[in-house]
């Protein structure tokens, strides 16, 4: 027994054993009336919750423990602090509360509890270890021991407790992860709110995952359970099951306990103590668990139908690894495990073949990484999905982003088109959306129309102005305007993401930050954990975000692009000076066009039909000019690009004098073509001229000059 209560206390306690077998009706069978059996006598049949230290912080905890006499398999087990965790059955409408400092937590697969273990699920792992100098079974966060999973329920990020002093409950229970209703294992609570106590009475529910339509029905829970205390137990005590052989008041048929209790009748006062020093008890300490330090794909994103994709895990541990398995789900199938090959030093890799099993335009792939070392720990990673898609023509990436203004009116963020793979005509954002996952900042972009090199902003938390659907807005910017207008459209600065989707709703692009690696809550670490797992962020650890901190008020972050999209914050930097198409390292100034010529020079802007037009440009720029072209239209439909080149071969005249030339091919008599002059740095800023004009007409409709009287000058000797 892990508590021993000795003298007068051992006295009073047989006294109260003896009032209660007098009280309670006894039967031949040796219960109650089985229409509301009460538990006092009988060793419990399921898990106890046996310790709960809630401060401080640092040693936050809770204990379990197996009273019965065979080892408890605890794959379909979970730990939560919230009264409605059987919400886990369906993602629609969801959590009532899902904050920062909430969990509803699954244990590792394969997690077994022996009969008369005690196991400990710590809150902070290192934490822990420093305030009890042993090692937890599991924890919530860190990585010296197994972690707790949050795939089907959440677990929050919050650094300053989950457990929450004043009030709070723990329940445990268990789910197959098909069925509608869950099942009570234990649960306590304690504190001044009411809000805390659980009851099911009257839930009706369905599970998204049994697929059959129809909803299971909980019974009534009495809910009649006290408190353990109205207050928290001081720091460094805890809350203590003092009866570990029997749940006394506990009705024990017609719950919704896994047994058939009704675990929210237990009389909490008479099995738990407070404020007795905490002391966690780990009936067979545990060596740290593996610990899976990062896994990269390639090709990173969504690959294209066809690629084979390499999966690399680094994993260490300080005893010897058994195995490092990767499980893979293709199109939403069953989950099948393989085994990784060792690829040098502590890394670890799997080929997942696009042709076996057989793949298709469309697929998505989810995996995760578990390691298994000697000791029987086992360390699990989040999981992560691709596509496979074709690839995408429009080419653009999110390369600024302003969310710390010194009013939220000015913040923005920046997209730049790299390639929109539509030379000449630019292609169209129809189905786009930018959003930060939350649903308050979303814009979902129209037909609006984007070339190679042109910009787009979207405007946060300004007045009720119309998009901008091109460029061509008279300012000859290369920037296209838009807004997402309303109360509550804003970006924010303590922790927060952009993320861009294509036109099939995949993640294309993101971004994220966060402030002292904390995001604010649960719903923005779901968030970041659904963006890691398609590839476009690093990791989901909030660490990996751009640090916000260093991010000073009317600062933005922004990128170099000329380096390479790692999905990652290493890609960015803090900017002083905002602005569109300000990137990191490099001025601000645009190429620059002048002294656009046309040989042969048109006439009243006339041309004669199927002339060729020889087009030269100066430009120069402090970074070097990358190309340069004619954007031109003939009778008003866009044609493909024309190319200006300074090499000295014809048309050009002489290589390297910064005058760039083109050929516009002769028209038809009656054409008019307009056209302007388009220049890329070497960093890809686009600059775009002014348009000039040309209109063919065939010699018929030329004015002609006839020579009429010619004066020939005399020979000398005449």
């Amino acid at each position: 027994m892990k508590y021993h209560i000795k003298g007068l206390k051992t006295f009073f306690i047989i006294c109260t054993a003896l009032i209660l077998c007098i009280t309670v009706p006894f039967f031949e069978n040796g219960k109650g009336d089985t229409s509301s059996e009460v538990s006092n006598r009988a060793a419990p049949d399921h898990l106890l919750l046996t310790e709960i230290c809630v401060t401080p912080t640092a040693g936050e905890f809770i204990e379990i423990f197996n009273p019965t006499g065979a080892p408890v398999p605890l794959d379909d087990y979970y730990i939560t602090d919230i009264t409605d965790y059987y919400n886990i059955v369906n993602s629609a409408p969801g959590y009532e509360n899902q904050y920062s400092t909430d969990f509803v937590a699954s244990f590792p697969p394969g997690s077994t509890i022996d009969p008369g273990e005690y196991q400990v699920m710590a809150v902070y792992s290192g934490n822990f270890m420093t305030e009890y100098g042993i090692v937890p079974n599991y924890c919530l966060q860190g990585n010296d021991c197994p972690r707790m999973i949050g795939t089907l329920g959440f677990i929050g990020n919050s650094m300053n407790g989950m457990l929450t002093n004043s009030h709070e409950s723990a329940v445990l229970f268990q789910w197959d992860g098909i069925s509608d209703l869950v099942s009570d294992v234990d649960m306590v609570w304690w504190g001044d709110d009411d809000d805390y106590r659980v009851d099911k009475t009257g839930v009706s529910i369905d599970s998204e995952f049994d697929g059959d339509g129809t909803k299971g029905n909980y019974k009534t829970d009495a809910s009649t359970y006290p408190l353990i205390r109205n207050v928290q137990h001081n720091a460094g005590d805890s809350f203590k099951r003092s009866n570990i052989s029997g749940e006394p008041g506990e009705i024990s048929s017609g719950g919704n306990g896994i047994t058939g209790h009704d675990e929210t009748t237990e009389n909490l006062t008479a099995s738990w103590n407070f404020s007795t020093p905490a002391s966690p008890t780990i009936t067979k300490p545990l060596s740290a668990a593996p610990i899976i330090r990062f896994i990269e794909q390639e090709p990173k994103g969504n690959p294209i139908p066809g690629t084979d994709v390499t999966i690399t895990a680094n994993v260490t541990d300080e005893s010897n690894l058994d195995y490092i398995n990767i499980t893979i789900s293709v199109d939403n199938g069953p989950f099948v495990t393989h085994s990784m090959t060792p690829a040098g030093g502590n890394d670890y890799s799997y080929i997942l073949s696009y042709s076996s099993p057989p793949m298709a335009n469309g697929v998505g792939v989810k995996y995760n990484i578990s390691a298994t070392d000697e000791d029987g720990n086992v360390s699990r990673s989040d999981d992560f999905l691709y596509f496979y898609l074709p690839d995408n023509p429009l080419k653009i990436n999110i390369t600024e982003v302003m969310f710390n203004h010194t009013t939220s009116e000015n913040n923005w963020i920046e997209l730049y088109c790299h390639d929109d793979g539509n030379p000449g005509i630019g292609n169209s954002l129809l189905g786009w959306s930018l959003n930060d996952l939350d649903g308050t900042n979303d814009k979902d972009f129209s037909n609006i129309i984007i070339q190679t090199g042109e910009l787009l902003l979207l405007h946060y938390n300004v007045t009720d102005v119309p998009d901008e659907m091109d460029s061509t807005d008279g300012n000859a910017d290369g920037i296209i305007d838009t807004y997402c207008t309303g109360l509550n459209k804003r970006l924010d600065p303590v922790g927060d993401q952009a993320v861009l989707f294509d036109g099939e709703s995949h993640i294309f692009d993101a971004v994220c930050w966060s402030y002292n690696d904390i995001i604010p809550s649960a719903y923005e670490q779901s968030d970041l954990n659904y963006t890691a797992s398609f590839g476009q962020w690093f990791s989901n650890g909030t660490g990996d975000c751009i640090d916000a901190e260093n991010v000073l008020e009317g600062y933005s972050i922004t990128r170099n692009k000329g380096e390479a999209d790692t999905n990652s914050k290493a890609d960015w930097y803090p900017l002083d000076t905002p602005g569109p198409g300000i990137f990191y390292g490099f001025s601000d100034s645009f190429p620059v066009i002048s002294d656009i010529r046309t040989d042969p020079q048109p006439e009243g802007g006339i041309l004669p039909s199927m002339y060729d037009a020889n087009i030269t440009a100066r430009i120069t720029d402090d970074k070097g000019v990358l190309s340069a072209n004619i954007t031109w239209t003939l009778d008003g439909v866009p044609q493909s690009k024309l190319v200006l080149k300074d090499d000295g071969i014809s048309p050009d005249e002489i290589a390297d004098d910064h005058n760039w030339t083109g050929r516009i091919p002769g028209q038809a008599n009656d054409s008019e073509v307009v056209f302007s002059v388009e220049a890329l740095d070497t960093i890809l800023q686009r600059r775009v001229s002014g348009s000039y004009s040309i209109a063919y007409r065939s010699p018929s409709s030329v004015p002609e000059f006839l020579m009429t009287e010619a004066m020939i000058k005399p020979a000398h000797d005449e």
